[in-house]
């Protein structure tokens, strides 16, 4: 039996990206993506998932300011050159900084700000997801041109 998932919108993307207690709410969701080590578990399952391929884009959904994702592309940036990162939330808030350090990896990255059951028409961008391909905020729900293992996009 599956576990049903329903998709809610944050109370942080309702919130101005500068109101304090989204700020601290972000800084406490870095901590504790540290503490569980969070980069290592999703670095290990794209690199299972990929084996020795690798793929042409990854799409973070719900990427936040995107520093998640820099994480992981730091890893995997010497064994992936050239991936593009498409950094998927209801706001953009991804800092230059942060575009730089992507552009000095090798990887490209493109932001969307968007609702991705809403605002999104997938097929024009190449990309499809379904709500029950969406799963927790770091599952690698949708990777490079696949949906999952054996599907092709």
């Amino acid at each position: 039996m599956g576990l049903l998932r329903s998709v809610e919108p944050e109370l942080l993307d309702q919130m101005a990206t500068d109101d304090p207690r989204v700020v601290r709410a972000r800084r406490d969701l870095k901590r504790l993506n540290a503490v569980i080590l969070q980069t290592g578990i999703m670095v290990r399952l794209l690199a299972q998932y990929w084996g020795d391929g690798r793929p042409r884009t990854i799409l973070d959904l719900g990427a936040g300011d995107g520093t998640f994702m820099l994480s992981v592309a730091r890893r995997l940036a010497a064994r992936w050159p050239g991936v593009t990162a498409t950094l998927l939330d209801r706001q953009n808030i991804v800092s230059q900084k942060t575009r730089e350090a992507f552009g000095a990896l090798g990887w490209k990255v493109e932001t969307v700000a968007a609702d991705v059951f809403v605002s999104i028409e997938p097929a024009s961008r190449g990309l499809r997801a379904a709500p029950q391909q969406v799963r927790t905020a770091r599952e690698p729900a949708l990777v490079g041109d696949r949906l999952q293992r054996g599907q092709p996009a």
